[in-house]
């Protein structure tokens, strides 16, 4: 029985030393790639095509698709209008039709 006992200190006491280390990692920097607002909308579009569900960044989107107003090839016009009928849907399918739409209208 003392064995027994010792037994399950000493394993106790290694599974416990094993899992104290110093504690320090190195990490490589990684490179961040920046996301035009194109891409921004475009990625959340897809996300809804996919899955028919908004998220939280639905809130969002109407300000981003705004600042497209610098880019003269899109129309924007028609992407607000997409977006509030995007809203206003009452069906998932509905919704990942209406983002496949709204894709299009997105420089390539």
């Amino acid at each position: 029985m003392k064995s027994i006992i010792s037994a399950l200190l000493l394993g106790s006491v290694v599974v416990f030393a094993a899992g104290c280390g110093s504690g320090q990692q190195t990490y490589s920097k990684q490179p961040i790639k920046d996301v035009t607002v194109a891409e921004n909308v475009r990625n959340w579009l897809n996300g809804v095509a996919t899955s028919g569900q908004l998220d939280s960044g639905a809130t969002i989107m109407r300000g981003e698709i705004e600042k497209l107003r610098a880019d003269t090839t899109v129309k924007v016009d028609d992407l607000l209008k997409g977006y509030d009928d995007l809203m206003a849907a009452k069906s998932p399918q509905q919704r990942k039709t209406k983002a496949q739409e709204l894709i299009k209208l997105l420089p390539a």
